[in-house]
């Protein structure tokens, strides 16, 4: 009982799970992007409700919200190359940069009691640089059409949070974390909860709008 009221304390865990069952009535039938979106979904509920247990019984949850983080950023990488159509040969040229990135920093400059900012800023910019690129050829060769697409709804997807925890992770500071914004909000909590709402809901009209569009099409 406990565990399931520290859980659904939290606007952020409340949210996730809620689009977890919204999205699994909308599972595809063959392997595709939305597979690997439904999955980013379900690492981000099993990471929280993971990181809740620990919470309640007094152990750490730096080891389960960095290999959350990880997985989550890799396949927000892979589904973003989906969508550009990138060669193979880059994505695992970018992938193979972003573990080695993430070994190192957890290896030599991270530690198991505090979260490997480095890492996540290094990911959120390998991102941004790539979404940018996929714009930008799809400006180049005026298909205009993208950027009102579910596509572009999708790759955007993440960039606001990105930008919102980056923001806080660079200065890698506790003050600044828990500077008291209005009440008891401070402003880690409340980039968090706006950087992820917004996340998640664009994942989920994402999903809602290609199954809506399926379902036009048959």
């Amino acid at each position: 009982m406990e565990i399931i009221n520290q859980f659904f304390s939290s606007p952020v865990k409340i949210y996730i799970f809620i689009v977890l069952i919204i999205s699994s009535f909308f599972l595809p039938r063959k392997l595709d992007i939305k597979w690997l979106i439904i999955i980013f979904i379900l690492i981000g509920f099993l990471t929280e409700l993971t990181n809740t247990i620990l919470l309640v019984h007094n152990k750490s949850i730096i080891l389960t919200s960095i290999i959350g983080v990880f997985f989550q950023n890799t396949l927000l990488l892979v589904s973003l190359f989906k969508i550009g159509g990138f060669q193979k040969n880059t994505l695992i040229i970018l992938l193979s940069l972003h573990f080695f990135i993430t070994g190192i920093d957890v290896l030599f400059f991270g530690k198991l009691n505090s979260f490997n900012y480095n890492s996540f800023i290094t990911s959120a910019i390998i991102y941004i640089s790539c979404f940018l690129s996929i714009s930008l050829a799809k400006l180049k060769n005026e298909q205009l059409k993208f950027f009102s697409s579910k596509e572009f709804l999708l790759a955007f997807s993440p960039i606001p949070f990105y930008f919102g925890m980056s923001f806080i992770f660079a200065f890698k500071s506790v003050v600044l974390s828990f500077e008291i914004i209005f009440n008891k909000v401070y402003l880690y909590m409340l980039i968090n909860i706006i950087s992820n709402f917004i996340m998640y809901t664009l994942i989920l009209v994402h999903i809602i709008k290609d199954k809506n569009q399926q379902q036009h099409a048959s």
